[in-house]
């Protein structure tokens, strides 16, 4: 890709770490407009589901839900199972967003079960924290403390520190 999309994904990914939503949705349309310019079908669809994740985040799920539809069809027609996933969890954290949490579960076994078969331990990790905040959502505290005892247990074995700490103080929160 040219070096003006590699500048714009890193500036995308510095505000979507820091949770700055709004800016991250900026920046993923830019880079989704460059990608769109240069024919990248790849960085089209996974601006728009890591996009379509900040649209979600921000609470605007209307938006969201018009570039997850499109990234998922790209994704399932290049054949990109570690984007196709990712899609999976994004819905996921839509219908928990939108309190459809039957459609939310689905969503997150799909997606669980694909990383268990690619042998993806962050993102089963991250799938049990987003299982726990809905979890927590739907007021099932305990089924929510089994999944973030999962998640800080697999991020603690692959050695990933800080969304450790981002599910201890999930699972701690419960408590309070």
């Amino acid at each position: 890709p040219p070096r003006s999309t590699l500048s714009s994904s890193s500036a995308a990914s510095d505000v979507y770490k820091r949770q700055e939503w709004d800016q991250a949705i900026k920046h993923f349309q830019k880079e989704n407009k460059l990608a769109r310019n240069t024919g990248n079908q790849n960085l089209v669809a996974w601006t728009l589901f890591n996009g379509a994740e900040a649209l979600v985040q921000s609470g605007d799920l209307v938006e969201a839900k018009d570039d997850l539809e499109e990234a998922e069809v790209l994704l399932e027609q290049m054949g990109d199972n570690v984007g196709f996933l990712a899609v999976q969890r994004v819905w996921g954290m839509y219908h928990t967003n939108a309190g459809n949490f039957g459609k939310a579960v689905s969503y997150f076994e799909k997606a669980r079960k694909m990383a268990l078969e690619l042998g993806l331990p962050s993102d089963i990790a991250d799938l049990d924290y987003r299982m726990g905040e809905m979890c927590q959502k739907m007021g099932d505290t305990d089924s929510a403390r089994i999944h973030f005892k999962r998640s800080v247990n697999t991020f603690r074995d692959i050695g990933a520190e800080a969304e450790q700490r981002r599910s201890q103080k999930a699972l701690d929160d419960l408590d309070k």
